[in-house]
């Protein structure tokens, strides 16, 4: 038998509602559920293991050139964990990792690194740590914006508009309120999902490895 998920604290990480934010995903479900719950995770899909393998060269590949770009333009910077936060809302808390910070004068640059193909859910990563980041420790600059950077180009990211930022509350306050929204099961999406013991799971993938995860 197994053990129901125990309720946790509210805690988001930003991949969790980015593609939902992009409207590439539809089950604001799931993000709800791991921001409530502990919960056991599926497996990794064996057969996708050189793909995680090339897919972490791939992106630490154009984290290290982009830094290095912009370390030579006279930037400083802070890589990865180095430029972690945390802010608290009414509901939980949410959490990143951006790829990397840079400073310069009174000019915050942030920039989320990807090595597939462009994504809007890729500018909405970068928003939500535009948004975020200077309600942690990223506080007092100018200017802050955001950029995306891929294997063959760096795209800027469009200035946060005032119904983003409330598209982002919005999303955050859904995710960590009480009631969970409507579940809406997809055979791509819960192929991706990797929460094991889902309720809703798309019956075609019952008791099949995790896609992406």
């Amino acid at each position: 038998m197994t053990d129901a998920p125990r309720p946790k604290g509210k805690y988001v990480y930003p991949t969790w509602i980015t593609k939902l934010l992009a409207g590439e995903n539809k089950c604001w479900y799931s993000a709800w559920f791991k921001a409530a719950f502990q919960y056991e995770k599926r497996p990794d899909d064996p057969a996708r293991k050189d793909f995680f393998a090339e897919y972490n060269v791939r992106h630490d590949t154009i984290v290290r050139h982009r830094a290095l770009e912009l370390k030579l333009e006279g930037w400083n910077l802070k890589v990865e964990k180095e430029g972690s936060f945390r802010v608290r809302g009414g509901n939980g808390v949410i959490s990143g990792i951006p790829d990397i910070v840079a400073m310069r004068g009174e000019e915050a640059l942030i920039v989320e690194v990807k090595s597939g193909k462009p994504r809007q859910s890729d500018h909405w990563q970068a928003l939500l740590y535009v948004m975020l980041l200077p309600m942690d420790w990223l506080r007092g600059f100018g200017t802050v914006r955001g950029e995306v950077a891929y294997r063959d180009q760096t795209v800027d990211v469009r200035p946060l508009k005032a119904e983003e930022k409330e598209k982002i509350g919005a999303a955050l306050r859904l995710v960590t309120g009480p009631d969970a929204p409507v579940a809406v099961p997809s055979k791509v999406e819960c192929g991706y999902c990797d929460i094991a013991n889902c309720q809703f799971r798309y019956p075609e993938l019952e008791g099949s490895a995790g896609g992406m995860f």
